[in-house]
């Protein structure tokens, strides 16, 4: 879009640096600034909020990807072979967003657990945004994508039970419901790469440090 690239081009900013604050690669960045891609409207009013956009811009920006998306969508029910999935792009947008709401619900909880009585594990989990995108996952992620995601984010209502307990981060009980959430994000994480079509990363990978 332009208004993507006047701002770009008025902040200064490069694409890494973009990328760094919305979560993206680089690469994507660059291909939606060419635009070459579309950008879901939730992202492409985030994108424009990056850049230091108006709230004006960022209304413009997200009724714009609308627009786009329908017209992709009309465009799709109009091929013979029926409805398609979605495009890989719009799929990984979802699936970081969920990772990014997991990581917030769970970093919530944690400063709950910091002591007894610090925070609302309620809250914690249902300001992250959590709810949202798990339903996002829902709708348009395939089966063993959905079944991963399902599977990591009852590992994370568990870790909410046993803060609500009063467990607390030194506590075996802690502990104990800890564990199947690291495994479950793990393979959410594996998950994702088989759906967008990459090789899933063993974990020797990255040491444990």
């Amino acid at each position: 879009m332009l208004l993507f690239r006047r701002l770009a081009r008025t902040r200064g900013f490069s694409n890494s640096a973009i990328a760094a604050k919305i979560a993206m690669s680089a690469s994507y960045v660059g291909e939606v600034l060419n635009g070459r891609k579309c950008p879901a409207p939730a992202t492409a009013a985030t994108l424009v909020a990056a850049l230091g956009g108006t709230p004006a811009d960022t209304t413009t920006a997200r009724r714009l990807a609308e627009k786009a998306r329908e017209l992709q969508r009309y465009q799709r029910k109009r091929q013979p072979d029926g409805p398609e999935p979605p495009p890989v792009e719009d799929l990984w947008e979802i699936c970081v967003a969920f990772v990014l709401a997991l990581d917030k619900a769970h970093k919530g909880l944690r400063d709950c657990a910091g002591e007894p009585g610090a925070g609302d594990p309620d809250l914690a989990v249902h300001d992250s945004g959590l709810y949202a995108h798990r339903e996002r996952l829902l709708l348009a992620g395939p089966p063993g994508l959905v079944t991963a995601g399902e599977a990591v984010f009852h590992a994370l209502i568990e870790i909410r039970a046993a803060v609500r307990r009063g467990a607390t981060l030194e506590t075996d009980a802690y502990r104990e419901v800890y564990s199947p959430f690291a495994d479950a994000m793990w393979n959410f994480r594996a998950a994702v790469r088989t759906a967008i079509g990459q090789k899933p990363m063993p974990p020797e990978v990255f040491p444990v440090r």
